[in-house]
């Protein structure tokens, strides 16, 4: 494991622990210093992680008028393909699960990276412009997201196999109700399911928390996805709940905060359609593109920079770092 950097003498981000409100102050005090190379770079790859989301789409749906009738929602072809899972399965499968990795996982790691670099810089006593932050968080990704996808596989596995041995149930269950099979009551299958959904459940919200920060680990010390994953799940142990909150109270309030933001586009897109039984394709897209890129800059801002200083904090409270 790699030694933990000596904290930093002064202001924005104090030294020795950083505990309850005192994150999201320190939080505020980085991204009011930064804003000018921070800002910039979450625009930017917000701004392409909307238009890939829109492609996307509209690849998965198969043409644009049809990914306007979803709202360009990625998760909706998914959605309809567990629908019909007999309607054009490998196509329909891959196209959704690469649509929401491309979109969801790879250009918002950009500005997850690009965060925990800001943060990094201030505790070394180094500073940056947008296009170096922008430029260092893209040669990085490729490993963030080799780190984000081993850090969901340990955690979603259990879950995947449990919903796999559940559609076989489901598939048993209708071969039963149609008189094909005799095999055993659907009783069973639920409580099949409860004996394995719940501790899969309660791994992937555990698994998360403890592997929530690989992602800055891996930017700190520039590991390797494997070792990322394996000093997360060190420095979190026995900070499983407070990580586990923290996390959830900052997607909840960069949530909000990106609806607040994005609010005047979503309000003037509802003008703009009042009177019209349904919003043009083309409205529905600019609306669409102009909300996911204004709404992700701040959320992935504030959750990346709230994000790096909890590795920080968690980092600070192991023995090797008193």
């Amino acid at each position: 494991m790699s030694q933990f950097l000596p904290p930093p003498a002064g202001e924005p981000i104090p030294p020795g622990r950083i505990r309850g409100m005192d994150l999201a102050r320190v939080a505020w005090a980085v991204i009011r210093t930064t804003w000018r190379a921070l800002l910039p770079a979450a625009a930017v790859m917000s701004t392409v992680s909307a238009v890939v989301q829109c492609a996307l789409a509209i690849w998965a749906y198969g043409s644009l008028s049809r990914a306007a009738d979803f709202s360009f929602a990625l998760d909706g072809s998914l959605a309809r393909w567990l629908q019909k899972p007999t309607e054009k399965l490998p196509e329909n499968l891959w196209r959704s699960v690469g649509s929401l990795l491309a979109g969801d996982l790879v250009l918002p790691t950009v500005v997850t990276v690009a965060a925990a670099l800001v943060v990094l810089d201030i505790v070394r006593s180094r500073s940056d412009d947008w296009h170096g932050y922008t430029a260092r968080a893209l040669s990085a990704t490729p490993r963030a997201v080799a780190t984000t996808v081993i850090s969901t596989a340990i955690a979603s596995i259990p879950l995947l196999l449990t919903s796999y041995v559940a559609w076989r149930l489901r598939d048993l269950t209708s071969n039963v109700a149609s008189g094909q099979s005799n095999v055993a009551v659907p009783v069973y299958s639920l409580l099949v399911l409860l004996l394995l959904g719940l501790p899969a459940l309660a791994w992937l919200v555990y698994a998360t928390a403890r592997l929530s920060l690989s992602v800055q680990v891996m930017v700190a010390d520039s590991s390797s996805p494997i070792a990322s994953v394996r000093t997360a799940w060190h420095i979190t142990r026995g900070h499983v709940a407070r990580v586990l909150g923290i996390t959830l109270l900052t997607s909840v309030t960069a949530g909000s905060l990106g609806l607040i933001v994005a609010a005047p586009v979503t309000l003037i897109g509802t003008i703009s359609t009042l009177g019209q039984q349904e919003p043009t394709v083309g409205k529905t897209l600019v609306q669409t593109f102009l909300t996911t890129s204004v709404g992700g800059t701040v959320t992935l801002m504030v959750t990346g920079v709230i994000a790096a200083l909890l590795t920080l904090d968690v980092r600070r409270a192991q023995p090797a770092a008193q």
